[in-house]
């Protein structure tokens, strides 16, 4: 389950870094979704503006009379200036296409074409380390497409407090439960398959060395996370496999939770653990990315050395 081809390498061990472990919310753009269709009451009567277009719920909207949409305010602003057909470009499954809605003008005088849409991506995860004002994190449930590096912001992330653990067991899959505080920290620039990246405006804490992948040890080591409030805690585990890799892959690391805390209390890793940073000889190894399905104390991490050529 998860938690969130270059041959690059760097000499890590050269950077330090600021240590995360902090719980963090980040907030992603990720594109306009179609979340349902409804009749609009109009003083005509009821309507449908969408019954003569091929739009399901499921499909993003790409393109409105020929400008590219990224989120509702720019689909309203569009609609508003229109009074006629509108002609959207689709995409479902990875093919697009081009279908037609009619805009319509409800009972409080307000144009709308029926359709419930959602433009953001919400998720609950670990901040992983800070480098000058870059960050590196990871995050379960949020939109991992691969997106480039983008001059403007595609999300934020923001403070997060841990109320609650569902704890872990075979039959399920544990989670925080966890509360996002309506203040930026920081601002998302990268979104992929291995990590959310982005800048902060300021951070300070624990400064540790970026371990190279080759001198990681089959040892004991730690993760760095929440499960209450904003407290960082460290907590026991040990580095079972290691996969040696030329180039990225989610799962460098396997490790097991030993900490008898963090098993009484969450079973083992949760969601929202993802990104957790692990450290070991007192270096950044590696950050958690996937657990087990099957035993909740055994998880999968991406090595920090990845995760340090991915800062934007």
């Amino acid at each position: 389950v998860c938690l969130f081809n270059s041959t690059f390498s760097i000499n890590a061990s050269e950077y330090r870094v600021f240590l995360g472990g902090d719980s963090i919310g980040l907030v992603i753009n990720a594109g306009v979704y179609v979340t349902g269709l409804y009749d609009v009451e109009t003083s005509y009567g009821s309507v449908s503006p969408w019954d003569n277009s091929d739009i399901k719920v499921g499909d993003r909207l790409v393109e409105i009379e020929n400008q590219e949409v990224n989120n509702g305010k720019e689909v309203q602003r569009i609609i508003n200036s229109s009074d006629d057909e509108l002609e959207i470009v689709i995409e479902r499954k990875d093919k697009k296409f081009n279908t037609e809605i009619s805009v319509v003008v409800d009972k409080n005088n307000k144009k709308t074409i029926g359709l419930y849409l959602k433009d953001e991506t919400t998720g609950i995860g670990t901040l992983t380390f800070v480098y000058k004002n870059s960050f590196a994190s990871l995050a379960h449930s949020v939109n991992n497409e691969d997106n480039n590096y983008s001059n403007s912001p595609i999300g934020f992330i923001k403070n997060s407090n841990v109320i609650g653990i569902r704890k872990a067991s075979k039959e399920e899959v544990g989670e925080k439960k966890a509360t996002i505080i309506n203040h930026t920290i920081g601002k998302i620039y990268k979104n992929c398959k291995f990590g959310v990246y982005g800048k902060v405006d300021s951070y300070s804490g624990e400064e540790v060395e970026v371990a190279k992948i080759d001198e990681i040890k089959l040892s004991n080591a730690q993760i760095v996370t929440v499960i209450n409030g904003n407290k960082k805690e460290y907590f026991d585990c040990e580095i079972i496999s290691l996969s040696k890799q030329n180039s990225k892959d989610v799962k460098g690391i396997k490790l097991k939770i030993t900490d008898e805390e963090l098993i009484e209390k969450c079973g083992g890793i949760v969601q929202g653990m993802s990104g957790s940073p692990i450290v070991q000889n007192g270096k950044l190894v590696g950050a958690v990315s996937h657990v087990s399905t099957n035993n909740p104390k055994i998880g999968y991490a991406l090595y920090a050395e990845w995760m340090f050529s991915e800062l934007v």
